[in-house]
């Protein structure tokens, strides 16, 4: 791995722990690329050794909540197996030629668990939301280099002057300065769009009751028991092969490993290997 500077280094942090639980369980390849013997159906079982704070994007701050809520959630790019920013909800981006006005253009037709089609404005609201004092994360330091992002914050407009909704799926960002990292932090999970009128219609239970637009929604969560997710068959990247996933929460590793040897997980951490 390259040498980390000083200057990038939280935002690199961040960025290594937040892949190293990103890949999304079972979700099927592009038409014309899938094994032979690929199928639908079954459900994964994993420890998680205790329970997420939250699952609101936004306040994503432990190990436990980024990983279910990288499974529910989508923002508009993600991260391949190297670290290189790719596209995902939005479907290609450019930048000025001074690096400080970025236009993304979101793929047309994604969806929300419930339903309704992300569009740029949806991005808007997620973004302008996380400007709030409560919001936690490397990526509010990242809009705060958006222009009238500090007027927004101290209450001297109602608007991120610089957060703009184009068109239906277009969306631009105007920066104060360039910000070499910014595609970087808008990987993180707390980059992830959440849908207005569910936020607003749940307040707080939003947290216990995301609606995102990732590849599994939530079913139940019951604390200290097990998470349970479901394959959102209208992923825009395809239908998940597993129908479920299932965080059993709790228990050391000699525990979640004896359930997996008693066929009970499908993974664990053999306590017994030094590493």
């Amino acid at each position: 791995m390259p040498k980390l500077v000083r200057t990038g280094s939280l935002v690199w942090l961040w960025v290594c722990l937040y892949v190293l639980m990103h890949s999304s369980f079972g979700l099927a390849e592009t038409p014309g690329r899938l094994e032979p013997d690929a199928r639908f159906g079954g459900t994964y079982r994993r420890a998680l050794a205790n329970n997420p704070a939250t699952l609101d994007p936004a306040f994503v701050s432990d190990i436990y909540s980024r990983t279910v809520v990288t499974q529910i959630s989508k923002g508009l790019v993600q991260f391949d197996a190297h670290l290189n920013p790719i596209p995902a909800i939005a479907e290609f981006w450019e930048a000025s030629r001074d690096g400080r006005i970025w236009t993304f253009t979101l793929r047309q037709g994604v969806q929300f668990h419930h339903g309704r089609e992300v569009t740029a404005q949806d991005f808007v609201y997620s973004f302008t939301r996380l400007l709030s004092p409560k919001a936690v994360g490397p990526v509010i330091d990242f809009l705060r280099r958006i222009q009238g992002a500090d007027e927004f914050i101290e209450g001297k407009s109602a608007i991120v002057q610089g957060l703009k909704a184009i068109d239906r799926y277009t969306l631009q960002l105007a920066l104060k300065q360039p910000f070499a990292p910014s595609l970087t932090v808008l990987g993180l999970a707390n980059a992830a769009v959440v849908p207005q009128e569910e936020v607003e219609r749940l307040g707080d239970h939003f947290a216990q009751a995301p609606v995102g637009a990732g590849p599994f929604k939530l079913v139940r969560w019951e604390p200290g028991k097990e998470i349970v997710l479901e394959a959102h068959e209208r992923s825009y990247e395809g239908r998940p092969f597993l129908d479920t996933v299932v965080f059993k929460i709790g228990g050391t590793f000699e525990q979640t490993f004896s359930q997996f040897i008693a066929g009970n997980l499908d993974e664990a951490i053999n306590p017994n290997v030094k590493t």
